[in-house]
Order: C-alpha cells, then sequence, then structure tokens
C-alpha cells in the first residue's frame, strides 16, 4: 500500500514541475486565444453586411415566388418550408443562413424552382 502511496506522490510532483517548465506555452496559448477572441467583433460586422448585401439581391430576384398557399408536398418537403423565402429581408437572410450551413439545400433550392415558375 505505500508503494501506491508513493507512486502517485512522485507523478504529482512530475506533473507539478512539468507544468512549472512549460508554464510559457500555456501563456502564449492564452495570448493568441486572447486576439482570436478581440477579432470576433470585426469578423461579426463583415459577416452581417455580406449576408444584407445578399439578402438583398436575393429580395430583389427571389422575392414573392414563395407563398404559403402552394403545395410544397409536391415536392418532398414538409409545410413549413414556406418560412425559407425571400418576401422581406429577414427572410432572405435566415433563407441565405439556411443555404449556406447546408441545411437541406435541395429542398429549399426545388421550392424557389419549383414555386418560382
Amino acid at each position: 500500500m505505500g508503494y501506491i502511496f508513493e507512486f502517485i506522490l512522485v507523478m504529482r510532483l512530475y506533473r507539478v514541475m512539468y507544468f512549472t517548465f512549460h508554464f510559457h506555452i500555456c501563456i502564449e496559448f492564452y495570448m493568441v486565444f486572447m486576439m482570436t477572441v478581440m477579432k470576433i467583433p470585426t469578423l461579426g460586422y463583415s459577416y452581417f453586411v455580406i449576408m444584407y448585401v445578399f439578402g438583398l439581391f436575393i429580395l430583389f430576384f427571389f422575392g414573392g415566388s414563395v407563398r404559403t398557399d402552394l403545395d410544397f408536398s409536391s415536392i418532398g418537403v414538409s409545410d413549413n418550408y414556406y418560412l425559407n423565402n425571400a418576401n422581406d429581408l429577414l427572410g432572405s437572410i435566415i433563407t441565405l443562413y439556411v443555404s449556406m450551413v447546408g441545411n437541406n439545400w435541395f429542398a429549399v433550392r426545388d421550392v424557389f424552382v419549383i414555386n418560382g415558375k
């Protein structure tokens, strides 16, 4: 039983010494993390501007083409896909986001192509 306790003490001492000798790496990781966090607002503003411009673009070209009275079951999607529309700016930005992350992009495309005729 004493050997296990001594082994645990030696391993704890090794862990403390390892952390002490490599503490500068922890500081470097912290500095990189903080510099990345400081850049997030700039990235968010540019992301919003890009989504706004392209949202206006699809609002101009596809606005009003998706309506609630159309038959969405004919293309194999649920009846809630009318919410992915370009009838207003918020809807077009949401549709862009859904397309960007790849959430059933083929279903969103079919809604616009088939119902846009």
